[in-house]
């Protein structure tokens, strides 16, 4: 990040003549807003600064057609970092309607405008709006990740069945991680039906995620423990420490956020989410806790035992650094 960050300094500083400026700044915010979400830090100055930086940006391109793409991040931000959630909604709105941009910058736009709709508790518009996109850019990439959102908040509503029946289609998606996501998604349904199709722990589970997502952390906590009264030897109990570890990482009570995936980690080697979790508790280790001998370990963790894993290149990676 530092390296791409003096580059893109580099061809800002020789002023507005050059023909890359603006792409420049555009680059180098999209570089700050990748640091600060993978040391995950984006929170308190660090999040304002960023948000400083997408505003000085957005008003100097003054509405220019290169500005959409940042003015849907921006909107993103907004929504998920800022409680801004409202303003978001109309700025992605506005972009839609006014249908300027290229394919992808609409699609993107109504993406993350459907997105923002469920943050706010709609349940149902948002699943027009995927459904819009994977009809009207069926050749592009956000057809896929539209088809899996949709299956996604089907999941949320309880709709267990049809919501594994699209998953199922995206599991030879051309992406690694729209694949991933799928197959986690499917085989987190089927492994988690009761044998006469009850689906009772796992419409709890599906809440608290749901919970996660909007950012309602007391009810996600209510649910997760709920979960574990009522079924304390179900699979879903393991699962539910990886929603602990993001719930605790939104109150940055980093400590307990790590302490949620060693406790994932100690169910199963071979759990879903083991290799999440130790990419995570890698980055805990390294960002957060400063002990970036103990995150090496970590991520030496999904090197050698977990070799199929799309987070092995992120991981050797930051292996390499650190060493």
């Amino acid at each position: 990040f530092s390296m791409a960050n003096k580059c893109f300094n580099y061809v800002v500083d020789l002023g507005p003549g050059n023909a890359f400026y603006y792409e420049a700044r555009a680059e180098k915010v999209r570089n700050l807003e990748a640091q600060l979400s993978w040391e995950g830090k984006l929170n308190g100055n660090e999040l304002l600064a960023l948000a400083d930086a997408y505003r000085s940006l957005l008003k100097d391109l003054g509405g220019a057609p290169q500005s959409l793409p940042l003015q849907i991040r921006y909107a993103k931000l907004q929504a998920f970092y800022l409680n801004q959630a409202e303003k978001a909604k109309e700025t992605l709105d506005s972009l839609v309607q006014n249908g300027r941009g290229s394919a992808q910058d609409l699609a993107q736009a109504k993406l993350n405008l459907a997105d923002v709709q469920l943050l706010l508790g709609d349940l149902w518009e948002p699943s027009l709006l995927y459904g819009q996109i994977e009809k009207a850019y069926p050749n592009l990439l956000e057809a896929q990740e539209a088809k899996f959102r949709n299956a996604r908040l089907a999941y949320f509503r309880g709709e267990f069945p049809w919501a594994l029946t699209q998953v199922k289609v995206l599991k030879a998606s051309t992406t690694k991680l729209i694949a991933n996501d799928a197959l986690r998604l499917s085989l987190l349904i089927q492994d988690n039906g009761g044998a006469d199709s009850s689906f009772e722990a796992l419409e709890i589970f599906a809440q608290a995620e749901m919970a996660v997502y909007r950012k309602e952390t007391k009810r996600a906590q209510a649910l997760l423990d709920s979960l574990k009264q009522q079924f304390p030897t179900h699979g879903l109990v393991a699962h539910s420490y990886w929603l602990r570890y993001e719930i605790a990482k939104e109150k940055q009570a980093y400590e307990q956020a790590l302490s949620a995936l060693e406790t994932l980690l100690s169910f199963d080697k071979n759990h879903l989410l083991a290799d999440d979790a130790l990419l995570a508790a890698g980055k805990l280790l390294e960002n957060q806790l400063n002990q970036p001998e103990k995150a090496m370990e970590k991520y030496r963790g999904i090197i050698l035992d977990y070799p199929a894993s799309i987070w092995t290149n992120e991981a050797r990676k930051r292996y390499r650094l650190l060493r």
